[in-house]
């Protein structure tokens, strides 16, 4: 079964709308969308490197506020650091960039994970999902384990990582695979070495989307 990733983030959006993250959100300007036309607030309580960079065109970005962004930065450096699978949610969306690197080394069976399809931008609509890019919706303990240990081990082997913002030209080409707003928590994990950029989403506090920059198609 092949799931599109509209429906999906439409399911994300709809269980964050009563998170207690969500509620505090609804009474600060952490609720408001930004686009390319607007300053970002200084966002003083932030620490440096998750301040996010100014928006290139068409995106519209969401904050949340700064305690959240900081806490949820801590726990996903020591979760990674410790292969700790309790970082992740029940379902993790494994969107295609991040797929293209792990599914060599993950093996899942039916039970593990379903079908995902994002549209390739360089296919266009008229091709359909069926000739997307193909991800994985790890829906599984067992999956959950097994995504936790390899994504540990390949930052440990690229020499490490460290937690920041997005910059400009990242949300420039990721913006273009996902088409959605992007919304914080949301974090890139660069390895050291330069060879993963992986983009991290967050639901109810745990890890519910990733992606990776260097394998998807395209500069940026």
């Amino acid at each position: 079964m092949k799931f599109p990733l509209y429906l999906l983030m439409a399911l994300l959006l709809t269980s964050c709308a009563t998170s207690p993250q969500s509620a505090v959100s609804q009474h600060s300007s952490a609720s408001r969308l930004y686009t390319q036309a607007d300053v970002f607030p200084l966002l003083p309580g932030r620490q440096p490197d998750l301040i996010p960079a100014p928006l290139p065109p068409r995106v519209r970005y969401r904050l949340a506020d700064d305690a959240t962004v900081n806490r949820l930065a801590a726990r996903l450096a020591a979760g990674l650091t410790s292969a700790d699978p309790s970082l992740y949610g029940d379902l993790v969306l494994v969107q295609p960039g991040a797929w293209s690197h792990l599914k060599s080394n993950l093996t899942l069976d039916l039970k593990d994970a379903a079908n995902l399809t994002m549209m390739d931008p360089a296919q266009g609509v008229k091709d359909g999902l069926e000739n997307g890019l193909p991800g994985r919706v790890f829906r599984s303990r067992h999956a959950v384990e097994l995504l936790a240990a390899e994504l540990s081990r390949r930052l440990r082997e690229d020499g490490g990582f460290h937690v920041r913002a997005l910059k400009t030209r990242e949300m420039a080409k990721w913006w273009i695979y996902i088409g959605f707003n992007i919304e914080e928590p949301v974090y890139v994990v660069a390895s050291e070495g330069g060879k993963y950029r992986f983009i991290v989403t967050f639901s109810r506090d745990r890890v519910f989307g990733l992606d990776e920059l260097n394998g998807l198609p395209g500069e940026g």
